[in-house]
């Protein structure tokens, strides 16, 4: 799955040791508060003891070999790719039109014209005259 450098998600085929370290303590975490949340409303035991032995298993790997984690790691990230594009593209969205695009109305209702792009009717030119050319000196104290 090649994708272009434009893209909001890619998957790493090739992670680090310490990737997947934090992947391996991340899915453990995971599996213990699943466990632990199966426990607490006295699920099935077989549902729970797995789930805290993947979470055992996974710490045991990360500490040990991690590099074992390596399939389980992109499976994990192949399944899950879908849902994270979508959570991206939304989060973008939402940030778009419930912040920006609001911002922007309310800005332009106010009169403000950040850009200049207002026409003037009364205006000849809409050239903007260069700046006066510094002093070389002042190239040695940029600020």
């Amino acid at each position: 799955m090649k994708t272009n450098g434009m893209a909001l998600i890619e998957i790493n085929w090739n992670p680090k040791l310490s990737e997947l370290r934090t992947f391996a303590i991340a899915l453990a975490c995971l599996c213990s508060l699943a466990g632990f949340f199966c426990l607490q409303r006295e699920a099935s035991v077989l549902l729970t003891g797995t789930l805290l032995g993947v979470s055992l298993a996974s710490c045991t790997f990360a500490w040990l070999a991690p590099q074992v984690m390596r399939p389980v790691y992109l499976v994990w990230m192949i399944l899950f790719y879908p849902l994270r594009w979508l959570i991206s593209c939304l989060l973008i969205a939402v940030v778009y039109y419930l912040v920006i695009t609001p911002v922007g109305i309310l800005l332009r209702l106010c009169g403000y014209d950040f850009v200049g792009k207002r026409f003037d009717s009364r205006a000849t030119s809409y050239w903007q005259p260069k700046p006066q050319v510094r002093k070389p000196e002042d190239y040695f104290r940029q600020f």
